[in-house]
């Protein structure tokens, strides 16, 4: 069986013809400063479900299952959940906090109110939604913090659910074409939350996207904290258990 663990689900009318734009990590990572055009009328265009070409394209592959989550901007969690829905034999879903800072270059200031709902997502991700994880969390979406102690402090009630439902949860750790990126995308911060919920399994999605800076301490937090492996026991579990 192959399990793709990483799919972006919904897309955009603009984005129809995004094969010829992007053909590898480079396009894709470059894509907003390519085509900028395209990249602002994804900010104002209702997201459309792009789950039927999902499958045809697992299909075409040889993908049997996929792990899916909302792209950054304006794709919710309940429509994720309706692809999921739709082919709950081959899709299954991953919610999203604060994603719909990335895609606008528009981070709050203060990210408190997005902190304190987050375990009321959650709670309705995996109650409500039938979820079986987190997505990628970008974390300048939640804490406008850099030192990585006063970091796990702002993700205490994201975690501390993640922790209850006893969930994993993704953290990206590379370069992108969003802001705030290449800091946060240090994984040193996630060694601080990892020492603070040793029951919580924390996948390091990326691993620094070739960057060897970044590819290095996501090895190191990795093998200190013991999560490589049990990254992967998690996944198979979470899709065994649905």
């Amino acid at each position: 069986m192959i399990i793709d663990t990483h799919i972006h689900v919904w897309s955009y009318p603009a984005l129809a013809d995004a094969r010829d734009h992007i053909k590898s990590t480079k396009d894709l990572v470059s894509f907003q400063s390519r085509c900028p055009d395209l990249y602002d009328r994804t900010l104002t265009e209702d997201p459309i479900d792009n789950s039927d070409q999902l499958i045809a394209d697992m299909d075409e592959f040889g993908i049997d299952k996929a792990f899916v989550q909302a792209r950054p901007g304006s794709v919710t969690n309940d429509q994720v959940a309706q692809s999921v829905e739709r082919h709950p034999d081959r899709l299954y879903g991953l919610m999203r906090i604060g994603h719909d800072q990335e895609a606008a270059y528009e981070y709050l200031e203060d990210p408190a109110p997005v902190r304190e709902s987050a375990a009321d997502e959650v709670a309705h991700c995996i109650e409500d939604l039938g979820m079986i994880g987190l997505g990628e969390i970008f974390i300048r979406a939640m804490t406008a913090e850099v030192d990585p102690e006063k970091i796990a402090k702002d993700l205490v009630p994201m975690m501390d659910a993640v922790n209850k439902y006893k969930v994993p949860v993704q953290f990206p750790t590379a370069w992108s074409q969003f802001p705030g990126g290449l800091f946060y995308g240090h994984p040193v911060w996630a060694d601080e939350v990892a020492a603070r919920y040793p029951d919580v399994l924390i996948i390091l999605t990326k691993m620094g996207r070739s960057l060897i800076t970044y590819f290095d301490p996501c090895m190191a937090v990795g093998m200190r904290m013991e999560l490589c492996p049990r990254t992967c026991t998690a996944l198979y579990n979470a899709l065994e258990g649905t």
